[in-house]
């Protein structure tokens, strides 16, 4: 491997591991855990997340917003017919959240926000979601695809489990 592989394999693993902390956090928040091993977890795919964005940047985008947002337009387009770079902005977006996340977990140390920031933790969810699925399923090819399939389904069967589950108690 040399030199120039080095991005790209630290993008690559720097993401998974950052998809693997969101997932094993959201199953264990269904499957009712709220230990500090979640909180861990959850600050770990945070810097893995962040370690995937200065990687991308560094091996494939020369530090450059410009060049980063028309690689994302490229990509769009391939995808979707449609040439827009804004999802760039939604992962600055994601990365802003998820570190706002992890320091209320640390400073609170509640799972969840109290009151009616709860929706707006829901919404975050919902949209850190959204967007693992567009880039593991939409976005992803091979392995990758067959990774958010895997992750996905077996987080669907976990929250169908515990909704079942006030049902037989």
């Amino acid at each position: 491997m040399g030199n120039a592989d080095l991005p790209a394999m630290v993008t690559r693993i720097s993401i998974w591991v950052a998809v693997a902390a969101w997932a094993g956090v959201i199953a264990g928040l269904l499957r009712g855990r709220r230990g500090r091993c979640l909180r861990f977890t959850w600050t770990i795919g945070l810097v893995a997340y962040l370690l995937h964005v200065m990687a991308a940047f560094a091996g494939f985008y020369r530090w450059s917003h410009a060049v980063a947002y028309a690689e994302t337009a490229r990509q769009t387009a391939e995808q979707t017919g449609f040439s827009s770079g804004f999802g760039l902005w939604l992962n600055y977006l994601v990365a802003a959240l998820w570190g706002i996340d992890v320091a209320r977990w640390w400073i609170t140390g509640k799972v969840r926000p109290e009151g009616m920031m709860r929706k707006l933790w829901w919404g975050w969810h919902v949209f850190l979601a959204f967007m693992i699925f567009n880039g593991t399923i939409v976005f992803g090819h091979g392995p990758v695809r067959w990774y958010g399939v895997a992750i996905f389904t077996v987080l669907a069967a976990i929250a169908w489990r515990a909704m079942l589950k006030p049902l037989r108690d």
